[in-house]
């Protein structure tokens, strides 16, 4: 409720990151960086980031799991 006593409701069905409203892959990028970069090096979040989004080409897994080693 604001100062003036009005009100304002908003609905949402399907918010940011649902099947039905998905996130693109720069949103995606960025929140893992915001998130990241508590724990990870700059390099590291960029190694981990092209390795995920070329996971087709990874012909060793385990190079995906030691990217993902916190400090």
């Amino acid at each position: 409720m604001t100062k003036q006593g009005q009100t304002y409701r908003c609905r949402v069905d399907y918010p940011r990151g649902h099947a039905r409203n998905p996130m693109t892959d720069g949103e995606i990028v960025d929140k893992f960086k915001s998130m990241a970069v508590k724990r990870m090096k700059e390099d590291q979040i960029r190694r981990l980031i092209d390795t995920v989004f070329s996971l087709d080409d990874v012909e060793d897994i385990g190079k995906l799991n030691q990217l993902m080693v916190f400090r």
